[in-house]
């Protein structure tokens, strides 16, 4: 899916948090209780335009998208190849030789 970079990563968490919702795998409820947070402060991220990359990589790890992949340079894309995993709350990138 591509993105366009001037779309705030609000509007972007807020989508994917809508698919899994329509998919009842979580709630704004659940989502704000695994990010120890209250649900207003949910309804604060939706509306950002930036974001901490802690909290980024902790939204990633609950819905399960990789959310620093959508900042990566695609006019650069085809120069240096890099694969992103989350898993346990560790964000690993790793340069993939061509």
């Amino acid at each position: 899916m591509n993105y366009n970079k001037d779309i705030s990563i609000g509007k972007i968490i807020q989508e994917k948090f809508e698919e899994r919702k329509a998919n009842g795998e979580i709630t704004k409820k659940k989502f704000a209780e695994r990010l120890a947070c209250s649900t207003q402060n949910i309804n604060a991220i939706f509306k950002r335009e930036t974001i901490d990359t802690d909290l980024l990589r902790r939204i990633s790890i609950i819905l399960g998208f990789n959310f620093f992949g959508l900042y990566q340079d695609e006019s650069k894309a085809n120069d240096i190849k890099i694969e992103i995993t989350i898993r346990n709350g560790n964000v690993t990138i790793r340069k993939i030789e061509q």
